[in-house]
């Protein structure tokens, strides 16, 4: 359901400020609304968003050299006072952190720097003169570079005799030192331009270039080890992950409420706060202010135009409530109108589990996502996904039933192989019968049958589809608009399932045929009420062309069957690999290597086959609750209420009395 939202304005003194709006927050149950008259405060909001940012960069910086929670950890429950306590010292670590980065990043620069002058240097490691003997003179030109071995011949043909020359032959290049007279250095450059020639400037050092590129392996030696040493103090920073990680929850906190406290209006003595507050709140909010300070007024009233829209919450209690989850990766319902979510959960329940359809992979999800929420206590929105696949595997243990598959073997099967393995006799003769029908009957068999499985897939599309247009009228009579409950939505009623009786049921062809061409009446008659007669008739054949949609939409369901029959036709498909692994003979050892591997390879491919079609599962349920189902009711584009509240990463915040 949607909670209905109450306007606060909320007056009182500005030495209350901070004490107001920390319980505020505490309490999570204020949206503050900024206008245009609030007293800005951008130093203290700078500052808070600057140390988010800090603290932030650092828990990026320790990744590499701080182990990081499990995903399946539960975040460690702390307070609000250790949370700030925690601020300062992580702060300095992270200035630490950043420094130490800093300079890491420096000294790996200078590495590189001397890697690349050892490359340089290398193909004339056999010069023996001092680099910064090797230069030109008033009365030469000096020409150093690299050369392709198989053009050293025409380099040493075609250089003037008068050209002092330095070769040192490599594996691929030879390294080529010239010293010639000024006026044959046009030649000579014209020259070599010519081979594959690359030109190389040596640095001026006062040094050989073997001695050269001794003393940069020694650099990068001893910068090596800085680095370690920085990287060891990052290591060691690193133990105190923890209370970066708090300090950032705490900077955030911080952050939202000084955000927050931009937003308020403010006199010399007093501030004004105005916001949004859900309706069953209210007298919390009230009772935590009075008890705050007496110097303080609350009122509340009904949202008015000027307002602007007020935001939603949903409330649903039990299994329905993480179903809203999927109702917000569609869209919060608009102000006024109603929340899908009660109507949707159980179909998408049900339809859950008719897409994955295997008790085994059902109790692998149920078990799973009961072990992870328990173990990780997840909260939020990963929670509430969680709890909905978790009854999707109950589903799917049900529909399991109903199709017979257990990890991709009808019951019969399981059971046979099972009395086989255990006793040692062939049980097949148990299971089934003479004309090899077993002895567990199932609802439907989608291998054997698919006719009746498909017209099982658009039966329950029906149901889905006509509720959605069933809750339609229902908020069309909560209105007042009964014309467009009957004439818009009730006439679609009358054609499908008259349709349906004329096709399926002979002995109702009449009935089906007459109802059919009611409901089409209704809509030709009554799509353009208010129009002229013209406009009326085109609105009426327009109307009726929607037949077309109605009946895509229920052919959708036919991913239903598809899904549900890949997840068993893909597991036995596994298991007969599988079976011949097992079973490929040979002597006591290699049937037990065989049979360790068969298990191993068993079980990675039952569980990447519950992991790809659950994934598949969750994205197409969905999609049938999005289009076909709210397709029919739902008015989406409302925004989500965001009280200020402790919106944490890493930690969760004890409530303090």
């Amino acid at each position: 359901m949607i909670v209905p939202m109450k306007r606060l304005t909320l007056v009182a003194l500005k030495t209350d400020e901070e004490r107001v709006m920390q319980r505020l927050q505490s309490l999570a149950a204020v949206q503050v609304i900024e206008t245009a008259d609030a007293s800005l405060s951008e130093e203290t909001l700078a500052c808070a968003q600057s140390d988010v940012l800090k603290l932030n960069t650092a828990l990026g910086l320790l990744k590499p050299y701080a182990k990081k929670p499990s995903f399946l950890e539960a975040k460690p429950e702390v307070t609000l006072e250790a949370l700030r306590e925690a601020h300062a010292p992580a702060l300095d670590y992270s200035e630490k952190l950043e420094t130490a980065d800093r300079e890491k990043a420096a000294l790996r620069a200078r590495i590189e720097k001397n890697h690349a002058l050892i490359d340089t240097l290398l193909p004339f490691i056999k010069l023996d003169v001092k680099l910064s003997q090797v230069r030109p003179t008033k009365s030469t030109t000096l020409f150093m570079g690299l050369i392709a071995n198989e053009d050293l011949p025409r380099l040493e043909e075609g250089l003037p005799e008068d050209t002092a020359r330095d070769i040192y032959t490599g594996e691929k290049q030879a390294a080529v030192v010239l010293l010639t007279p000024k006026e044959s250095a046009a030649q000579i450059n014209a020259f070599i331009k010519e081979l594959k020639w690359t030109d190389v400037a040596l640095p001026a050092l006062d040094m050989t270039a073997a001695g050269a590129m001794d003393e940069a392996q020694e650099d990068i030696r001893r910068l090596t080890a800085q680095i370690d040493e920085l990287t060891q103090a990052m290591v060691e920073i690193g133990k105190n992950r923890a209370q970066l990680a708090g300090a950032a929850d705490a900077a955030a906190i911080a952050c939202e409420c000084a955000e927050a406290k931009n937003t308020l209006i403010k006199t010399e003595a007093t501030f004004v706060l105005n916001g949004w507050v859900r309706e069953d709140q209210t007298e919390i909010v009230r009772a935590e202010m009075q008890k705050l300070t007496d110097a303080c007024y609350i009122e509340f009233r009904d949202p008015v135009e000027e307002d602007g829209v007020p935001p939603v919450a949903m409330k649903n209690i039990g299994p329905v409530k993480p179903y809203e989850a999927v109702t917000r990766l569609y869209s919060p319902p608009v102000p006024g109108s109603i929340d899908g979510t009660p109507f949707m959960a159980p179909f998408y329940f049900l339809l859950f589990g008719m897409m994955l359809s295997d008790t085994g992979y059902g109790l692998v999800l149920t078990l799973g996502c009961l072990f992870f929420i328990k173990k990780a206590k997840p909260a939020g929105m990963m929670g509430d996904i969680a709890r909905v696949i978790m009854w999707g595997g109950v589903s799917t243990v049900f529909w399991g039933f109903l199709v017979g598959t257990f990890f991709g073997m009808d019951w019969n099967r399981f059971f046979c192989s099972v009395g086989t393995a255990l006793f040692r006799q062939d049980w097949s003769g148990i299971f089934y019968n003479a004309a090899g029908k077993g002895l567990f009957p199932l609802i439907v068999d989608p291998n054997s049958d698919p006719i009746n499985m498909l017209i099982l897939c658009f039966g329950l599309g029906i149901v889905h589809i006509f509720f959605g247009v069933g809750v339609k009228m229902y908020m069309c009579f909560r209105t007042g608009d009964w014309q467009t409950a009957i004439f818009d939505n009730f006439s679609w009623f009358l054609i499908v399932f008259g349709l349906i009786l004329f096709a399926a049921l002979p002995a109702l062809s009449t009935v089906g045929m007459v109802t059919a061409i009611i409901g089409a009446l209704m809509v030709l008659l009554f799509k353009g009420r208010g129009k002229k007669v013209t406009s009326r008739a085109v609105s009426g054949l327009a109307g009726l062309y929607d037949i077309t949609s109605y009946l895509s939409d229920i052919l959708s369901y036919a991913r239903l069957f598809a899904l549900g029959i890949a997840t068993g036709v893909i597991g036995s498909v596994f298991n007969d690999l599988v079976g011949m692994i097992m079973g490929a003979g040979g002597n006591i050892i290699v049937r037990i290597l065989l049979f360790i591997i068969g298990a191993a390879l068993l079980v990675a491919l039952h569980l990447f086959n519950v992991g790809i079609n659950t994934l598949g599962t969750f994205v197409h349920c969905a999609r049938l609750q999005f289009v076909e189902f709210y397709g029919k009711f739902y008015e989406a584009g409302g925004h989500e209420f965001k009280p200020l509240a402790y919106r944490t990463r890493h930690t969760r915040v004890l409530q303090s009395e």
